[in-house]
């Protein structure tokens, strides 16, 4: 199976690994620190997320590498993680913040999974 080795995937995986391993270690990003720290996860996460689901769905649903998800599961995910994470979690939560550019973020992921991971 593919899916799991495509480059844009390892790329966003990589990158995430990364960023938070040198956060983690007190490096900080000399250019463009706060806007990777504040949009980095929101623009990966439906990126990796979606490439598992692509990747369950292809394996043990269709059982094809030429799967594709239609783009529906995608602007789902798009509707269903913006409303938790920029409407429900700010709501109910202190530190929780909505942000237009978070969405955005989300946004532009979900465009890369569609383009780049989610081929045949």
């Amino acid at each position: 199976m593919t899916t799991l080795t495509n480059r844009t995937f390892l790329s966003a995986v990589l990158v995430f690994i990364l960023f938070h391993g040198l956060d983690a270690l007190g490096v900080s990003i000399p250019v463009g620190d706060g806007f990777f720290r504040a949009y980095l996860d929101d623009f990966l996460c439906l990126p990796i997320l979606l490439t598992f689901v692509l990747y369950i769905h292809r394996k043990y649903r269709v059982k094809s590498e030429n799967y594709r998800l239609p783009i529906l599961h995608t602007v789902l995910a798009f509707v269903i993680i913006g409303m938790a994470f920029e409407i429900i979690y700010p709501f109910v939560s202190t530190q929780g913040t909505a942000d237009i550019l978070d969405l955005l973020a989300y946004g532009g992921g979900g465009i890369i999974f569609d383009q780049w991971i989610n081929v045949v």
